[in-house]
């Protein structure tokens, strides 16, 4: 697998949530959660979207997003 993006939050529970876009190399892409509770370590939560081909993707680049509709910081 290739990673072609990776974004991260900061929960207000404490911890991290991290969004990847990853490609598993024989052609499909994919959208991943992760978590960490120190920004160094991760551990796989799920895969939330995944196509067949990376041009079949409406998702590139995800990022996360605060209540007004603008990227977090």
């Amino acid at each position: 697998n290739s990673q072609i993006s990776f974004s991260v939050a900061e929960q207000s529970t404490g911890g991290y949530l991290g969004v990847a876009e990853e490609s598993d190399g024989v052609g499909a892409d994919l959208i991943k959660l992760y978590s960490s509770t120190d920004l160094v370590n991760w551990t796989f939560v799920k895969t939330a979207y995944q196509t067949d081909q990376y041009s079949n993707n409406l998702l590139h680049y995800p990022i996360f997003l605060n209540q007004q509709g603008t990227a977090s910081s």
